[in-house]
Order: structure tokens, then sequence, then C-alpha cells
């Protein structure tokens, strides 16, 4: 995190906790509502431009509890404790390498073609802390910043390799990932037969999140976010609200030592990781209570 944006949250979380101190008017409600998640960062192309990976949203939910210190009937701070998981789709489609492995612990490394579609949810306990300025008394305006720590940490989809010289048809695996708990080379009993040189060996049918890695320490998304947020809520009568909100992390969400390329392997058919930044943008459409 940047030195100045260090610095701002600091600044900002010790005038919450001073507002709190100073002023005896509190309120507190809940909110629940749907996330819609995109992750921004570079994109794996071929070299005339053409991208072989693609990231869409998907709806997810989050659960708030929520306490307001008042100072003015306009002007409050606000802090949140969050349930909040967020979703998307990830794909991947084109040239890639293919790593299998089989009951007897042989490992084929292969050139080919991979579609690989998968699905991601990561849930996050999240404490946004915001600034809130009411016109009108229907109408709030919020912004702030949040940080929060990861607790649950999934995907599942499926990849088929196609175009391999040495492999009659096509190899299908379900993926079935739990980033935080899964092991290297990790793979479900379940099994599938392929023939590969006119040989035929036994490999998983379902993979885990670091089947291709040889060792793993740590697990691909990091265990905290931070980042930034504003928003808007209507309320519909004194208590009733619903609200919109964006959020932006300030954090690389992904470990680099961890987050591979498809594309390619190296000179020595090692994982090739990435050097680059991967970003939550969240949508939040709510509807809440304030007591």
């Amino acid at each position: 995190m940047p030195t100045i944006l260090r610095k701002f949250t600091f600044v900002f979380f010790m005038m919450f906790l001073a507002g709190i101190s100073y002023t005896q008017d509190f309120a507190f409600g809940f909110k629940a509502g749907l996330t819609n998640t995109s992750v921004d960062g570079p994109l794996e192309s071929l070299n005339n431009g053409t991208e072989l990976e693609s990231i869409k949203s998907n709806g997810a939910f989050l659960l708030s509890l929520l306490v307001n210190a008042r100072f003015t009937d306009e002007f409050s701070l606000q802090g949140e404790l969050m349930y909040n998981q967020k979703g998307y789709n990830y794909r991947y489609n084109g040239p890639s390498y293919a790593i299998l492995r089989t009951a007897n612990n042989e490992k084929f490394i292969f050139n080919g073609n991979r579609n690989m579609s998968l699905n991601v949810s990561n849930t996050y306990f999240q404490v946004p802390l915001s600034a809130s300025y009411k016109f009108f008394n229907r109408i709030e305006v919020q912004a702030g910043i949040y940080g929060s720590v990861l607790v649950q940490s999934t995907a599942a989809g499926t990849v088929t390799y196609s175009d391999i010289d040495a492999v009659d048809g096509e190899i299908e695996q379900t993926l079935s990932y739990n980033y935080r708990t899964n092991d290297a080379q990790s793979a479900s009993p379940s099994a599938q037969q392929v023939t590969i040189n006119n040989e035929t060996y036994t490999v998983s049918s379902q993979v885990e999140a670091y089947y291709d890695y040889e060792t793993k320490d740590k697990s691909l998304f990091r265990g905290i976010d931070a980042g930034y947020h504003a928003g808007l809520n209507l309320y519909i009568n004194q208590s009733l609200f619903i609200g919109a909100r964006y959020s932006k992390s300030i954090m690389d969400i992904n470990r680099n030592a961890v987050d591979r390329t498809y594309q390619n392997l190296d000179n020595n058919d090692n994982l090739i990781f990435k050097n680059d930044e991967d970003k939550y943008s969240v949508l939040e459409f709510t509807i809440g209570f304030s007591f």
C-alpha cells in the first residue's frame, strides 16, 4: 500500500474513532444485497493481439451491520461489519500447455489448446468506514475506505484439452478448487482412461487448484484486501433505504509468485509466473433499514 494511502487510512480511522467518542448520538441498522464483481488487470493475448483470457462478473451476496455516529442531522460517520462475496467467471481459450499425472505417478507435458471456464467465489469479512452527508433528509452521499480479510476462496469449472498430437481425442477434467487448502499436484480419486502414444493411462477426471504445481507454499489469493468506495443511498422513509456503491481495490489480489500463465512453460518445463496486478472493481446494490 502506498505511503500516502497508509497515512490517509490512518487519519480517516482516527477521525472515525474520535467521532465515536465525541458524539452520543448513534444509529444502528443493517443492509443486504447483491454484488457485481469484475477484476481489472492485464489479459494474456497472442502476438497478433487476440485475447486468450476473459473475465465476466458473477452476481454474489452481501450482508452488513451498520453503526452511524451522528454529528448533525446531515453529517455522520458510518462503520460496517460486512459479509461480502465477490465472484466472477474466468475463461481461457487458446494455445496452452497441458500437464497430466497418471495413477502411477508419471507426468506428461503436452502442447495443445486449452478451453477453460472457472467460476471463482471469494468471501471476505469487510470493514468499510464512510463519511456520510444527507441532503433533504432523503439522499445520502457516502465516501470512504475499507479493509477486508479473506475467509473462503473456492472455484469450480471445467477444462478441455484438444489438438494434442500424442493424445487420441480430447481430455476433459472437472475443476474443484479450494485455493486455501489444496496442495500441489492434488486431485480427486475419480479417474478416466486416456490414450497417449497408443498406450492407455489412468488420469484423474477432477483436479484441484494446484494440480500443475510441483510445490505450493502460499495460496493464489492474498489474505487481505483494501480500497476505497463511494455510494448513494435513497431513503424511502426515515428508516428504509435503497443504495448503490462502487468500490475499488488498491492492492493486488493475487500473489505474483503463485499467479501462473497458462500460455507457456519455460525452457525447463516449469510454470511461468506473472508480474502484474489484478484488482477488484465492485458494484453493490442494497436495501437496508436504519433504527
